[in-house]
């Protein structure tokens, strides 16, 4: 493993100097160069989709001047073989321009207390799971309308989620939020729905919360997906 680590890129220049999100597949970390780094084996959609393509897209969208608000900016990723064991590789990802929310959360909420970070995480998962059934039963992740428009439906479907015909089969007729504001709630809305859209699936919405979740330092009130 120490062979792997040290053939590493990012690594060999920069420092971990603690972890900041970590899930069944991966590890983020903060560098001294104040980038997030993650390691990981594989992502959370097995075959439907690949980490590294979906970091590699948005490294391509940037270097058109494409990219959006609601990515990371990737400045290298790759992976690394196991010695003697060629089926087995560890991936990595350096990224830049996040404060992750399990570091730090929004600074239009100043989150301080344990209690309000647990409130915030509770917060992040309902909307998740809100996108994720306003996507399936809407049919809107192949639908050829304009993503914007996509991320305009789903935002009046959570402003009348009372009367959605879905709510009370996925359970999310009375879903109440206590820490995120309308206005943050509506830009969470905005990424998962273009996250989800991008990558053709609701599935990465399964996963969603504070430690893959960041904001923007540029746009302190946007949030930005670190990993999937």
């Amino acid at each position: 493993l120490i062979q792997v680590v040290g053939s590493i890129p990012p690594l060999r220049t920069n420092k971990i100097l603690k972890v900041v999100g970590s899930g069944t597949k991966k590890i983020a970390y903060k560098l001294d160069n104040d980038h997030i780094f993650s390691l990981f084996q594989t992502g959370y959609g097995g075959d439907e989709y690949d980490d590294l393509n979906w970091y590699a897209g948005i490294q391509d969208r940037q270097f058109k001047g494409e990219s959006s608000v609601d990515e990371p900016a990737i400045h290298d990723y790759g992976e690394v073989p196991f010695p003697d064991q060629s089926d087995r590789t560890l991936r990595y990802v350096e990224m830049s321009g996040i404060v992750p929310l399990s570091e730090d959360g929004p600074s239009s909420i100043k989150t301080t207390t344990e209690l309000e970070l647990v409130r915030l995480d509770w917060d992040v998962v309902q909307v998740a799971k809100f996108v994720e059934a306003s996507l399936y039963h809407g049919m809107l992740v192949k639908d050829p309308i304009s993503l914007d428009k996509k991320v305009g439906l789903v935002q009046h479907w959570w402003r009348n989620r009372k009367s959605l015909p879905f709510a009370k089969e996925e359970d999310i007729l009375d879903i109440k939020v206590d820490i995120l504001p309308p206005d943050l709630i509506m830009n969470l809305i905005k990424t998962l729905v273009k996250l989800a859209v991008r990558l053709k699936t609701t599935h990465v919405l399964q996963d969603i919360h504070p430690g893959n979740l960041g904001m923007s330092i540029e746009n302190p009130d946007e949030f930005v997906v670190i990993d999937i």
